[in-house]
C-alpha cells in the first residue's frame, strides 16, 4: 500500500511514498516512462481504430450509393421473390425465402440454375408446407434436383417430407450431416432426433435411400454437366470430440449445452465464376476445425441465423463475401 500518490491533476507526489519498501527515484521514473509509453500506445491504437472505423463507412457510402439493392444493408428481406444475388450474377439465381413469421424461422434457400436446374439448401420448418408449395409453383419449380439437409433442426429439415414427396423424383440427389452419437449431447432435443429418423424413413419408403450420402471432408461433387461444383466440409469424424466438449454459443435462453448445432454441413456453391458459402449453424468450434478450407466468396449465409456470439474470426476472414445474409423471423 503505497497510499494517495496521485494529485488532483493525475500526477505522481512522489513525497507520499511513505509504506512499504521505499522506491528509488530512478525506479519511480522507469515506471511513469512505462505508463507515458502505454498511454500513447492507447491513443495510437484509439487513433488507428476511429480511422478504420471511418474509413469502413466511407465504403459503405460509396457501395450504397452504387447500388440501389445494397442500400437495404442491416435490412430484411420479406418478399419471398426476393433476390440476393441479381446484382453478382445473371447466370443463376439464390432465393432465400423468408418464410412465415408466425411460427419459428426456416431455413429454406433455393439456387435456380439455367433450364431450371435447382439446388435446395435446407427446407424450412414444420407448418411452412403451404408456403413452399406457393413459393415453388410461383417460380415454376416442379422438381428438385438435389437437396441437401445441413442438419437435423427442424428450422432446417421440417418439410423434409413434404419435398421429397412432391419435388423430388429417383434422379434426385440428397446430401446430409455426418452422424454422431446423440447422447454425447447435453442439450439435443428429440424433436431433432426424430427429424433425422423421419428423414431416412420418407427416402426409404420413396425408394431414394441409395440417393442420399454423406459427404467426405473437402469433397467436390460436380454437377449439370461440370457447370456447377458443390464443396462440402465439417464431415470429417474427427471433428466430432470436439462438438461434445463445446457448449452452445448462443444466448437464447441462456441455453448453454452442447448440441448437433456445430455437426451442421457446410455447403459451397461453385458456378459460373461466383462463390456461395452455405453455412448450416456452425458455431465457434466447427468454424475454427474449417478455417482452413474456407476461400473467399461472393455470398455467405451468416452462421446459425446470425446469433452467434463468439465466432472464429479467421473462418470469416477467410470467406471475406461480398454480401452475407441469414435466415431469422421477427422474433
Amino acid at each position: 500500500n503505497v497510499g494517495d500518490t496521485f494529485d488532483e491533476d493525475g500526477n505522481y507526489n512522489k513525497t507520499k511514498w511513505e509504506t512499504g519498501d521505499r522506491i528509488s527515484e530512478g525506479k519511480l521514473n522507469k515506471m511513469e516512462d512505462a505508463i507515458d509509453k502505454v498511454n500513447q500506445n492507447e491513443k495510437n491504437n484509439t487513433a488507428t481504430l476511429s480511422k478504420r472505423i471511418d474509413n469502413n463507412f466511407n465504403v459503405l457510402d460509396s457501395i450504397k450509393a452504387e447500388s440501389s439493392e445494397l442500400a437495404q444493408i442491416g435490412g430484411r428481406i420479406d418478399d419471398l421473390n426476393e433476390v440476393v444475388s441479381d446484382h453478382l450474377s445473371s447466370s443463376f439465381k439464390l432465393y432465400s425465402a423468408n418464410l412465415s413469421q408466425t411460427v419459428e424461422h426456416g431455413a429454406f434457400n433455393l439456387f435456380v440454375f439455367p433450364k431450371n436446374f435447382t439446388i435446395l439448401i435446407d427446407c424450412g420448418y414444420t407448418g411452412q408446407e403451404g408456403e413452399i408449395r406457393a413459393f415453388l409453383d410461383a417460380k415454376g419449380i416442379t422438381k428438385l434436383n438435389v437437396v441437401v439437409v445441413t442438419h437435423f433442426d427442424e428450422d432446417h429439415s421440417g418439410c423434409f417430407d413434404f419435398i421429397a414427396r412432391n419435388y423430388c423424383d429417383g434422379n434426385t440427389l440428397f446430401f446430409r450431416s455426418m452422424e454422431y452419437d446423440w447422447t454425447k449431447l447435453s442439450g439435443e432435443s428429440i424433436t431433432t432426433q426424430q427429424q433425422e429418423e423421419t428423414y431416412k424413413n420418407t427416402l426409404q419408403d420413396l425408394g431414394y435411400a441409395n440417393n442420399s450420402r454423406i459427404p467426405m471432408q473437402n469433397e467436390v461433387v460436380t454437377l449439370n454437366n461440370g457447370m456447377i461444383k458443390l464443396r462440402f466440409l465439417n464431415t470429417d469424424v474427427n471433428f466430432a470430440q470436439s462438438y461434445y466438449n463445446a457448449q452452445s454459443e448462443t444466448n437464447h435462453n441462456n441455453y448453454m449445452k452442447s448440441t448437433g448445432n456445430n455437426f451442421s454441413l457446410i455447403c459451397e456453391v461453385n458456378a459460373f465464376g461466383k462463390k456461395v458459402l452455405m453455412s448450416g449453424d456452425i458455431e465457434q468450434q466447427a468454424q475454427k476445425n474449417n478455417a482452413s478450407f474456407i476461400e473467399q466468396c461472393d455470398i455467405m449465409q451468416v452462421p446459425h441465423h446470425n446469433w452467434n456470439h463468439n465466432g472464429y474470426y479467421k473462418f470469416f476472414d477467410n470467406a471475406y463475401p461480398s454480401i452475407a445474409f441469414y435466415n431469422r423471423n421477427n422474433e
